[in-house]
């Protein structure tokens, strides 16, 4: 059985408002968190980050992980698109502000071709939470547009979330099991059916690399505990709180709650996660594809 929204070819980011103010605080936060949580900026590719001279974060939101790169390297050119002109304002203000002349911003949608770049301009390309806002129908044309921007032995970087947050809260997993059936009702996810408490990621990337024509590397698994008491914690807390509210108009929409049951739902869940002996992580999965050609690279 297919999606009702499977033909969507266009990008359908699931809060509605991607210019909303809250939303971009929360952002900056979920970055900050998911960055330091994975062990760094490219904790699985260490060794490589010196070969990499010019990169590009897509859907980059406020900006937060390609001005850590920039900070980092002076002599790198590091790129980050996204189709929030506020995010994206954001983004170039604070660059502007930490003297990162290296560091630029371009609003644009990902789900297009991103003619803009020519041919083999990067050699990194990076995106987190892919299934957010792209159906899955139009993946395969992401990637391959990726393989075009990358130079030969460039890295295409993929993290994304299997089942979102797995917890001790009845509310907190009612909550993410509707918006992972919304989700697979919006064409956004690969599971078979909406109902499954899965996005099918984990078993569908691999072959996304291969078919595009990428020589497949690999993926790691990155576990965050978000527990009471933990370093984490609180920020996830704030997480929650703004995305569940702002995607409350998506969940409604899809059908797969009542307004009622959504309230309900939501305020035991504040009230759980306040709770010393709540438990909470995520599972976080990363890919990576190499663009074949790297003997031409070191000519």
């Amino acid at each position: 059985m297919s999606s009702t929204s499977e033909q969507n070819q266009e990008g359908n980011y699931f809060i509605g408002d991607h210019e909303n103010v809250a939303e971009m605080a929360r952002l900056l936060r979920q970055d900050s968190m998911l960055t330091e949580g994975m062990g760094g900026l490219l904790a699985e590719r260490e060794p490589e980050i010196a070969a990499i001279h010019t990169l590009l974060d897509l859907a980059c939101g406020p900006g937060d992980w390609v001005m850590q790169w920039a900070a980092n390297d002076p002599h790198l050119q590091a790129w980050g698109v996204d189709i929030s002109t506020l995010m994206i304002a954001y983004a170039q203000q604070t660059a502007q502000a930490a003297g990162l002349s290296n560091a630029h911003f371009l609003t644009m949608d990902v789900s297009k071709p991103l003619d803009f770049f020519a041919d083999h301009s990067f050699d990194l390309i990076n995106v987190r939470y892919l299934i957010g806002f792209l159906p899955a129908a139009r993946w395969p044309a992401l990637f391959t547009e990726c393989k075009r921007l990358l130079r030969p032995a460039g890295t295409f970087r993929l993290t994304d979330m299997e089942v979102g947050a797995s917890s001790t809260s009845l509310a907190l997993e009612r909550l993410t099991l509707w918006l992972l059936e919304a989700l697979w009702k919006a064409g956004q996810s690969f599971a078979p059916d909406g109902l499954t408490g899965k996005l099918g990621i984990t078993a569908v990337t691999p072959s996304l690399f291969r078919s595009a024509g990428y020589e497949y590397q690999g993926s790691m698994t990155h576990l965050i505990d978000f527990s009471s008491g933990t370093r984490y914690h609180q920020g996830f807390c704030d997480d929650c709180r703004v995305l569940f509210q702002l995607t409350q108009p998506f969940l409604l929409g899809a059908g797969v709650t009542t307004e009622e049951a959504f309230e309900q739902a939501y305020e035991r869940m504040l009230l759980d996660m306040d709770r010393p002996d709540f438990r909470a992580c995520r599972d976080f999965h990363t890919f990576w594809g190499k663009k074949p050609g790297g003997e031409e690279r070191n000519r």
